[in-house]
């Protein structure tokens, strides 16, 4: 029986692989949101220390009342400042100005502005000096401080389209800044302003974009890899699938081979488990208990066998399952009628060589039992014959003599068996008898007549 090559359907590859792809595409995606996610989070750590330096040092500012630096070119006298003892001159003639956390916060900002580091601004809905206003975006930020946001972070377009993290949180009023803010009518605990710090986002983003292009690359390879597996994979499953085809094939041939010979031999056949539980049985064993093959399927000897007949029947399975030799012998058996049948039993072995149960033939050989029987009653009544009988074969050699012969013409079995029966020519009788009698028996046929020794 020609089988054809059985191939792995084609759906089969192409959702595979396009599973595959959505599972990476899926995983890129996570692992570029994490990296832009954690460039936010470095971006906010770092924003968060400039501002709490900055904070720290405007508290160690305010603790002292403010610090006098000498009046310069680059530090003169703040005019927003109004308190006694602004500016004051040395014993030496070194005249001072007190700067406060204000003008402290804004200098700090201008150096670091000229270092290309950060810069920072102090800021306030409600600012004493204007420069200190806040612009759009922070004005937005302050806005939310008193709504109970705790601070905020965004990449804000810059002019040079590289971008700025721009990173605010709240200052809240303390006593020591009542002692300006006061008459703006603050009190304690009030959010005063806060302080933003802008961050150049073209080192952050060039580094998350270096990442995102190396999670692009790695997935890429894994992606082609995969795929590549998929392909020799599919390859070897369809070969796999065609092996399993044709030996599918192979074991159905020769399942319907072995249901044919069942279902036509004249012999009954049953296969049992190793538990002596049929498990299938051909339609001339169906037929010998006169019952359908699902009534047979499942049951034991102790179903269908009176008690002792059954008992010795496992005792036969076992004995051939623990020997793993075949057994036969001849059985009469009654069930409708008397039967003789010829049993084999024979051992049934696994793919690892262990017994797995016993297959039963059993072949009908009445008419064998009958005619062995009618040759016994014949051969008692040549034995008993009143005639000597003698039976030569072609070749007129004497292959048998009963026992009346050797009375009466006194040779013994042992003499007569082998020879020419012409050791009875007594001369008394024509040649024409002796030739008639061979030439019946050579054609054949019965020659009765009588002879003298």
């Amino acid at each position: 029986m020609a089988t054809k090559s059985t191939r792995l359907p084609l759906p089969w590859p192409v959702m595979i692989s396009l599973t595959w792809t959505v599972v990476l595409v899926f995983l890129l995606s996570w692992n570029v949101r994490q990296a832009r996610h954690q460039t936010v989070e470095l971006v906010n750590h770092e924003a968060q220390a400039f501002f709490q330096l900055i904070v720290l040092t405007r508290s160690w500012n305010s603790i002292h009342g403010g610090v006098y630096v000498p009046i310069t070119k680059e530090t003169q006298s703040n005019p927003f400042l109004e308190i006694p003892n602004r500016d004051v001159t040395t014993t030496a003639g070194l005249a001072l100005t007190k700067v406060n956390p204000a003008f402290m916060t804004r200098q700090v900002s201008e150096i670091a502005a000229t270092k290309n580091v950060v810069q920072f601004h102090i800021t306030s809905l409600k600012p004493i000096r204007p420069a200190n206003s806040p612009d759009q975006w922070e004005t937005g930020a302050l806005a939310s401080f008193e709504q109970g946001v705790k601070s905020r972070l965004d990449l804000v377009p810059s002019d040079d389209g590289s971008g700025t993290f721009r990173y605010m949180a709240p200052l809240w009023v303390e006593d020591s800044c009542l002692k300006c803010h006061a008459k703006q009518g603050y009190k304690k605990d009030d959010v005063r302003g806060g302080i933003s710090v802008s961050i150049q986002a073209a080192p952050f983003l060039l580094e998350q974009r270096e990442q995102t292009i190396n999670l692009i690359l790695a997935y890429a390879i894994i992606w082609v890899l995969g795929l590549i597996g998929l392909i020799i994979g599919s390859h070897r499953l369809a070969r796999k699938m065609t092996e399993l085809e044709l030996e599918r094939t192979r074991v159905w041939e020769q399942r319907n081979l072995f249901q044919t010979i069942l279902a036509t031999t004249p012999d009954l056949i049953s296969l049992k488990n190793n538990e002596l539980v049929y498990l299938a049985v051909n339609p001339g064993f169906v037929r010998l208990w006169g019952r359908s093959e699902s009534d047979l399927f499942g049951k034991t000897d102790l179903d269908l066998w009176p008690k002792e007949e059954a008992a010795r029947y496992r005792q036969e399975d076992r004995e051939v399952m623990n020997s793993g030799q075949p057994q036969i012998r001849d059985e009469l058996i009654h069930l409708h009628e008397k039967a003789w049948f010829q049993i084999i039993k024979t051992p049934v072995f696994g793919p690892d060589g262990i017994v797995t149960g016993v297959l039963m033939s059993m072949r009908d050989i009445t008419s064998r039992k009958q005619s062995e029987e009618e040759l016994r009653k014949l051969s008692v009544a040549v034995m008993q014959s009143p005639a000597a009988v003698i039976i030569t074969d072609p070749h007129g050699r004497i292959e048998y003599v009963n026992p009346r012969f050797t009375e009466i013409s006194g040779y013994s079995i042992e003499e007569a068996v082998g020879r020419n029966p012409r050791l009875l020519k007594s001369g008394s009788h024509p040649p024409e008898l002796y030739q008639t009698l061979w030439e019946t028996i050579t054609a054949g046929n019965e020659w009765r007549g009588e002879l003298m020794n």
